[in-house]
């Protein structure tokens, strides 16, 4: 019985003694046999409590005086002129790249034109290359290559020349090929229904009429430079 006491009062000073420190508890006890041991506990911290909400005066509203709006009003005035007239002088300089004079076209660009009318009305009367015999089918490829030519020469010359004489010299080629070749048909016929020897008909049928003299220049193209 005292043993036990004695076991209770030694349990109860050792918890008074070490009681809670820092994060451990430790508990001391007496056996019956009069041994004497401890037992130490860990003990989690409590959480930190929350933080405390910081407090923020509400900032004052500013209200800008009159001189104060007057000035914000000129500035945006101001940037809204710059605005106009910058695209003004876009405008400008777009009018002046459209409207600036192009250069005339020379004797070589006037000539590619012309052939070009040629070649594409002589395109127009042949028959479809299923159709055609042999000897059309070459003729047609060879007059097709001889327009791509001319008109890789022209095309890209038209961004800086006036297209009108160009034009002008293209319709004209339309124009005179089928009135050429009415004109040495002509001549052929006439030629022919006189007596003697017609060997001289060819030559003398070649480049009859005005229209078949200019269509001689686009025979073979040696006006261009390549």
């Amino acid at each position: 019985m005292k043993r036990s006491v004695l076991g209770l009062l030694l349990t109860l000073s050792c918890a008074a003694a070490y009681g809670q420190v820092g994060t451990s508890t430790t508990n001391c006890f007496a056996g019956v046999a009069g041994d004497f041991h401890c037992t130490t506990t860990q003990i989690a911290p409590p959480p930190p409590p929350p933080p405390m909400p910081v407090y923020q005066a509400p900032q004052p509203v500013v209200v800008p005086n009159a001189a104060q709006l007057q000035l914000q009003q000129q500035l945006l005035m101001q940037q809204q002129q710059i605005r106009i007239f910058e695209q003004r002088q876009e405008l400008d300089a777009q009018q002046q790249v459209v409207s600036a004079p192009k250069a005339a076209p020379d004797n070589t660009d006037l000539k590619a034109a012309y052939c070009t009318g040629v070649v594409e009305a002589q395109l127009r009367v042949f028959r479809p290359a299923s159709t055609n015999t042999a000897t059309s089918s070459g003729l047609r490829e060879q007059q097709t290559a001889k327009l791509q030519r001319l008109r890789a020469y022209i095309n890209p010359r038209l961004q800086t020349l006036d297209p009108a004489p160009l034009l002008a010299a293209r319709a004209q080629g339309m124009a005179d090929w089928p009135l050429g070749e009415k004109q040495k048909t002509q001549c052929f016929v006439e030629c022919f229904q006189g007596e003697g020897d017609h060997s001289h008909c060819a030559a003398q049928c070649d480049g009859a009429g005005e229209a078949s003299q200019h269509l001689k220049i686009c025979e073979k193209l040696s006006f261009m430079p390549y």
